[in-house]
């Protein structure tokens, strides 16, 4: 619940264009939950944007 992560793009020393691989190294061991909520779930709760299903 306390985490977020961004790729820095468009910033050459980000993860972009090799996010999804970046993402699968260093939240492989996340549940599908868990990684929602890092990659956009927690930013939306702190921000206060409403998520839709």
């Amino acid at each position: 619940d306390n985490f977020m992560w961004g790729n820095d793009y468009p910033h050459h020393e980000g993860t972009w264009p090799h996010s999804a691989e970046a993402i699968e190294r260093t939240m492989g061991h996340l549940s599908d939950a868990g990684r929602a909520k890092v990659l956009g779930l927690n930013a939306a709760r702190l921000f206060g944007f409403t998520v839709r299903d």
